[in-house]
């Protein structure tokens, strides 16, 4: 997949018209400012708004749970964007993101995903309380609904590595893209809706799915910062559609399981505790 890095505003005063010293805006990037075709390519490393050097050692990762396959029509996905100051400036961290394609036609729906970011018209930004690093690094998850998104539909983010400094100047703003597949298989191709996916007490994930799934199921589970963690091919012709798969050396939290069984597929979120 294509990726590209394009970095939003934590804007101050010049942006936004406080009266508060230009850290990182609480109230968000303003919009169109994700280096897309809807904002002209425009971040706010613009005249007026953020200034500074050349991004040094900082970097933006974009992942989703869309399986390899690609996404299919009216689905809701979770994209997350992290921003690494890998050492360098971002003693305050912001950010924006919008979907759109190559036209700045925006592609299906996004929303916030939780409290730490909100929805400004066609993009997604942070908020006050979400721009303060961790370790140097700061997240946010988008929510987004295909709807009858076009194949080589692209992410857009742009970051500001904020200084800190009660100014506009000194921060350094990145920006990236991810470009998404659309799948080839049809949306009536899905898994059965009586697919159940739970844990036992021995550290153990079960699966279970129509028996009328037979032969072979490809599967893989991922965490959600995309890494796979366990993958394999289960032979369902004489399980009687029950898959088990160890998860003894997950971290708790949330993953995402993938399956393929001929031009069916499937994509499921579940907990691990």
């Amino acid at each position: 997949m294509k990726r590209f890095l394009s970095l939003l505003t934590i804007s101050g005063i010049a942006v936004l018209g406080s009266t508060l010293p230009a850290l990182t805006s609480s109230g968000g990037s303003p919009t169109g400012r994700t280096g897309s075709p809807s904002s002209n390519s425009q971040t706010c490393a613009s005249a007026g708004c953020h200034s500074g050097p050349s991004v040094t050692s900082q970097t933006i990762d974009i992942t989703t749970d869309i399986p390899a396959t690609g996404f299919v029509a009216n689905t809701d996905y979770t994209i997350t964007v992290t921003a690494n100051t890998n050492g360098g400036t971002g003693n305050r961290i912001g950010f924006s993101a919008s979907v759109e394609d190559a036209s700045g036609a925006f592609q299906g729906t996004i929303a916030a995903a939780d409290s730490r970011s909100q929805k400004l018209g066609n993009y997604i930004t942070h908020r006050g309380s979400s721009i303060t690093p961790s370790g140097g690094s700061n997240s946010w998850d988008i929510d987004w609904n295909s709807g009858n998104a076009v194949d080589g539909t692209t992410v857009y983010v742009a970051v500001n590595f904020a200084n800190g400094n009660g100014a506009t100047s000194g921060d350094e703003i990145a920006t990236e893209t991810l470009v998404l597949n659309k799948s080839t298989i049809s949306v009536n191709e899905q898994f059965a809706s009586d697919l159940r996916v739970y844990n036992a007490a021995d550290r153990m994930t079960i699966v279970e799915f129509s028996s009328s799934h037979l032969g072979e199921v490809d599967w893989s589970v991922m965490d959600m910062n995309g890494r796979v963690v366990a993958a394999g091919i289960h032979d369902n012709t004489n399980s009687n559609g029950r898959m088990e798969i160890s998860n003894t050396d997950w971290m708790g939290g949330m993953y995402i399981l993938h399956l393929k069984a001929g031009n069916k597929v499937s994509t499921e979120k579940f907990l691990v505790l």
